[in-house]
């Protein structure tokens, strides 16, 4: 399945979107490759894949593209790079190495009578034509006391490829964790996090944050800050929220942000409303 994406702050929908203008805009392609294996789920063995390719179409989104795609190579590259008996190293260097380690893994699982799950997937969560979000996660179960899940998001400015980073979008991260810790303790009320009052007000930053239409996710791993009993803690906060308590950098607002995104900028020491 390929899907073509126009710099247009239109979202990823699965549908070509073409703006007529006198020039066009930098593009890129998108293929969708999939992959499930569940012949053998009766023998405790069973895998699936959904994994996403980007392709430049202009030579301005190159550097996207290869960022892009190196994301995701290295997300199924943490849980499926092997080391076969003879000490040779099979990475993960596209989806056919993908597909083949995975299959190399239950084959050795059904020999060893182990039980064997991975289910990773890639998505496309936002665009509007300065930034670009991609989520990736998986479940799996290679042994021990019960499976794990990961998530990994990344959040791209899309003219040099570059991984944008908490400390380039927020404004004070302390300020930010203790709101955070806030809006969730409000919209999660009977469901206390113990861990969050041990850690205090060393909660740490979560490892993903991941930009939205609407705002922003933040998704902490099990274990990251609690239990794994407690799965993924998550939180969502719209822009307007950062907006009132000023937790994103006025540069990055005014490059980044979704057009029909609420938000105030300041410009030339005056106050003004972005809508």
């Amino acid at each position: 399945m390929k899907t073509r994406l126009f710099l247009t702050g239109a979202l990823l929908a699965g549908v070509a979107t073409l703006i007529s203008c006198s020039r066009p805009k930098p593009s890129f392609t998108t293929e969708t490759l999939t992959f499930e294996d569940s012949s053998r789920r009766d023998q405790g063995l069973q895998a699936g894949v959904k994994f996403v390719r980007m392709t430049a179409d202009d030579e301005a989104l190159a550097p996207l593209a290869a960022a892009f795609n190196a994301a995701v190579l290295n997300f199924f590259a943490q849980d499926l790079t092997l080391t076969d008996s003879t000490g040779q190293i099979h990475a993960i260097t596209d989806f056919n190495s993908i597909k083949a380690n995975l299959a190399a893994l239950m084959e050795q699982n059904l020999a060893d009578s182990l039980l064997f799950s991975y289910y990773g997937e890639c998505n496309q969560i936002h665009t509007n034509g300065q930034l670009l979000s991609l989520s990736m996660t998986c479940s799996f179960y290679f042994g021990g006391a019960h499976g794990m899940n990961r998530c990994n998001y990344k959040n791209f400015d899309m003219e040099t490829g570059q991984v944008l980073t908490a400390g380039e979008f927020l404004a004070d991260t302390a300020r930010f964790i203790s709101l955070a810790k806030q809006l969730y303790e409000e919209t999660h009320a009977g469901q206390p996090i113990p861990s969050f009052e041990e850690l205090g007000s060393n909660i740490p930053l979560p490892t993903n944050i991941l930009f939205t239409d609407t705002g922003i996710h933040l998704q902490y791993n099990p274990y990251e800050i609690a239990p794994y009993s407690e799965g993924y803690i998550m939180l969502d906060i719209p822009y307007s929220t950062l907006n009132k308590y000023n937790m994103l950098k006025p540069e990055f607002a005014a490059k980044y942000l979704p057009e029909n995104a609420v938000w105030t900028r300041k410009s030339a020491g005056q106050p003004q409303e972005n809508a």
